[in-house]
C-alpha cells in the first residue's frame, strides 16, 4: 500500500495534488489508498480547510500530520496550537492522525476519547524521526512508544549504508503493534520499495520530487515505474555499490524491461560499502540477481562461486542466486562487443588502459581476446602489474601519455574519473586512434569531448553499459535480452 505525501503550502495546491495523484494512479491501474496531509506546511488553516478535508475524507483515506521543526517538519507555532490542529483533524474524521512521540499521555488520551476514535474511524499513529543518524536505543524507543495508547507506531532513522537495515528491522521485535519502519536517505530505499519485509503496512512516496517530505523518498511516478505496490513482495534484483549507483541508467531501463515483460520484480540501486554485510538482508528479501559495481567487484568473488571468466579477471560484476550465489563478469563483453565493431574500422594494435580496478581487469581480458597488446597505467605500479598479469606491460602513471605506439592505440578509461575530471592531462596531446571511456556520469566527459575534437573514434560508457547489461540480464533471467531491446527502452 502506498501513502502519497507532499509539502504543499496552499489548499489549492493540495487540491491539485490529490487530483493529479488520482489521475496518475488510474492511468497505471493502481489504487492510491492513502494520502498524507501535511498541516505543518499549509500557510493558512481555517474552518473552510477542515470542512473541505472532511468532505474529501468521505471519498479518500487521509492521514493528517503536523510535524514540528524539532522533528524535521515545518510547524513553527506553539505546541498548544499544533495539538489543536491535530484535534481538529481527528474530529474531521480523517482516517489517521500522526502524532510525535514526545507528546504527553494526556493528549493521546484526549484523542482516544473522541467519538471518531472510539468508533474506530480514526487511527492514532505515534512517530519518531532521527535525522542525525541511527543511534543506539532505537529498539527501546520503539518499545516504549508501542506501550502507549495508540494504534500503530512509526520509526524513521537516517542510514548511510544498506547494511544498517537489518538492525533497523530488528527494532520491531520490541513491539507487537503494527509499525512503520523507514530508513531515510538513499541507502534506505529498500525500506520504501520492500516495506512488507520490514513489517510496514504502507510506504510513503512523494507526489512530486519537489514536494518530498524526507530524504530518499521516491516519487509516486518512480514508485509506479518500480511496479509498486505489487513488486514490494516479488523477487528482487539490484545494483549494489557506492553512491554512484544512483546515477546508473540501470534502474530506469531495467524496470521498464520488467514492466514490458509483465514481471512483478523490481531493480533497485543499493548503496553499501560491504557486499558481505548486506547479502543476508538481500537474501531475506528474495534477491535473485545483483549487478555489482565499485568498490565491490573483488569482494564479489569472495561471497560467490566464480565461473572461469570471473576467476581469470579477478573481479565479478554479476551475481545470481542458484542454491547459493554464482558469479561471472559481463564487463568483459561490455568492452569487447563494441570495441570489436570499432576495430573493423581502425588500424589499432594496442590498448592502453588507465586504471587498475575491476573495470580495468575486464578491459584487459577483453582486449587480449581481440588480439590487442595490453598496456596498463595506474597510480600504483604494483596494481598496474597485477592487471597486466604478465601478459602485458605495466606503466607508471606519469608514463601514461608517452610511447611511440599511441597513434595506433585504443585509450581506455577504466578509472572512475568522468565529467570535467579527466585521467588524461590537459597539456598532453590526445593522439590516439580511439578513446573508449567506460566511466558512467551525468554528463558527457571532457575526455570524450577532447577525443572527438582530435578526430579519434569514440566509444562511450553507454556502449559498454548496454552490451554488458544485455548479457547480465540474460544471465539473471535465463532468458535472452538483447542490446537492441535495451536501446529501444532507452528512447
Amino acid at each position: 500500500m502506498l501513502c502519497v505525501t507532499g509539502t504543499e503550502g496552499t489548499l489549492e495546491a493540495l487540491r491539485r495534488r490529490l487530483k493529479r495523484d488520482a489521475e496518475l494512479a488510474k492511468h497505471q491501474a493502481v489504487d492510491v489508498p492513502l494520502e498524507e496531509i501535511r498541516l505543518d506546511h499549509l500557510v493558512a488553516i481555517d474552518d473552510d480547510t477542515f470542512a473541505w478535508l472532511a468532505s474529501v475524507a468521505s471519498e479518500r483515506t487521509l492521514v493528517a500530520t503536523c510535524r514540528p521543526v524539532r522533528q524535521g517538519g515545518a510547524f513553527r507555532g506553539s505546541e498548544p496550537e499544533r495539538l489543536a490542529l491535530l484535534r481538529r483533524a481527528s474530529a474531521s474524521e480523517l482516517a489517521m492522525v500522526d502524532v510525535e512521540a514526545d507528546v504527553d499521555d494526556a493528549f493521546l488520551g484526549e484523542l482516544g476519547r473522541t467519538a471518531a476514535v472510539r468508533r474506530g474511524k480514526v487511527k492514532r499513529m505515534l512517530s519518531w524521526h532521527e535525522h542525525s543518524g541511527f543511534p543506539k536505543g532505537c529498539g527501546e524507543r520503539l518499545r516504549d512508544m508501542a506501550r502507549r495508547d495508540v494504534d500503530l507506531v512509526k520509526l524513521a532513522v537516517t542510514v548511510s549504508d544498506a547494511s544498517e537495515l537489518d538492525a533497523l528491522d530488528a527494532c520491531r521485535a520490541r513491539t507487537s503493534k503494527p509499525c512503520v519502519l523507514v530508513a531515510m536517505g538513499t541507502a534506505g530505499v529498500l525500506t520504501r520499495t520492500h516495506y512488507p519485509a520490514f513489517g510496514s503496512p504502507f510506504s510513503y512516496v512523494a507526489s512530486q520530487a519537489d514536494l518530498a517530505s524526507a530524504p530518499g523518498q521516491l516519487t509516486l511516478e518512480q514508485a509506479l515505474a518500480l511496479g509498486l505496490p505489487r513488486s514490494s513482495t516479488a523477487p528482487l534484483f539490484g545494483l549494489v555499490g557506492g553512491a554512484q549507483v544512483q546515477h546508473s541508467p540501470g534502474p530506469r531501463l531495467i524496470n521498464r524491461l520488467f514492466r514490458r515483460r509483465g514481471m512483478a520484480s523490481s531493480y533497485i540501486p543499493i548503496v553499501t560499502s560491504s557486499l558481505r554485510a548486506t547479502l543476508p538482508l538481500l537474501e531475506r528479501l528474495d534477491a535473485r540477481g545483483l549487478a555489482v559495481t565499485m568498490p565491490l567487484k573483488r569482494e564479489a568473488l569472495e561471497v560467490a562461486r566464480p565461473d572461469p571468466l570471473a576467476r581469470e579477471v579477478g573481479a565479478a560484476n554479476s551475481l545470481r542466486r542458484r542454491e547459493g550465489w554464482e558469479a561471472t563478469n559481463t564487463d568483459v563483453t561490455g568492452v569487447r562487443a563494441p570495441l570489436e565493431k570499432a576495430l573493423a574500422r581502425l588500424d589499432a594494435r594496442c590498448a592502453r588502459i588507465l586504471g587498475a580496478g575491476g573495470a580495468a581487469r575486464a578491459a584487459a581480458a577483453a582486449c587480449r581476446s581481440l588480439g590487442l597488446t595490453v598496456e596498463v597505467a595506474a597510480r600504483r605500479l604494483d596494481e598496474a602489474e597485477a592487471v597486466a598479469s604478465g601478459r602485458g606491460r605495466a606503466l607508471a602513471w606519469s608514463e601514461r601519455t608517452r610511447g611511440p605506439e599511441l597513434a595506433r592505440s585504443v585509450l581506455i578509461n577504466a578509472t572512475p574519473l568522468t565529467g570535467h575530471a579527466s585521467p588524461w592531462p590537459d597539456e598532453a596531446p590526445l593522439d590516439v586512434a580511439a578513446v573508449f571511456d567506460t566511466a558512467l556520469g551525468s554528463m558527457r566527459s571532457s575526455l570524450l569531448v577532447r577525443a572527438e575534437a582530435s578526430g579519434a573514434q569514440v566509444l562511450g560508457p553507454m556502449d559498454m553499459w548496454l552490451a554488458q547489461a544485455a548479457e547480465q540480464l540474460s544471465y539473471f533471467l535465463d532468458a535472452r535480452v538483447t542490446v537492441d531491446e535495451l536501446e529501444d527502452l532507452a528512447r
